[in-house]
């Protein structure tokens, strides 16, 4: 789904949420290409296949996920894989200790997937 954290697919979401309400709802998209011109106008670069920052730092994010969930764990892989392929290096952290790592002050993770089995694609 295009659509962040709606726990149901699209069409529910048109059925029981107010049309202001779901209409306000940022709506994403796979466009790699759009993608590229964004980081190129923030001062990003991309050299031989990675991607570095405007201060000329190789972009490396600590992607969570727990071990304990099949479903959250391969779908983490495949969107690590992703990012990967796009240029931006991932180390990916499985966890049977996720949930205290996530909540945690000094949380090691970047970004982190759990709860994929609501998305409806």
């Amino acid at each position: 789904s295009y659509y962040p954290l709606l726990g149901m697919a699209p069409s529910e979401a048109k059925t029981y949420m107010s049309e202001e309400n779901f209409n306000a709802l940022p709506k994403y998209s796979h466009d790699t290409a759009k993608a590229e011109e964004l980081l190129k106008a923030e001062g990003w670069t991309k050299q031989n296949g990675s991607w570095y920052d405007s201060n000329g730092t190789q972009v490396r994010l600590a992607f969570g996920t727990p071990s304990t969930s099949d479903i959250a764990s391969t779908a983490a892989e495949a969107a690590a894989a992703q990012l990967t392929d796009f240029g931006i290096a991932v180390d990916l952290l499985k966890s049977s200790n996720f949930y205290s790592n996530a909540t945690a002050d000094n949380c090691p993770y970047d970004l982190m997937l759990e709860w994929t089995d609501l998305n409806m694609s």
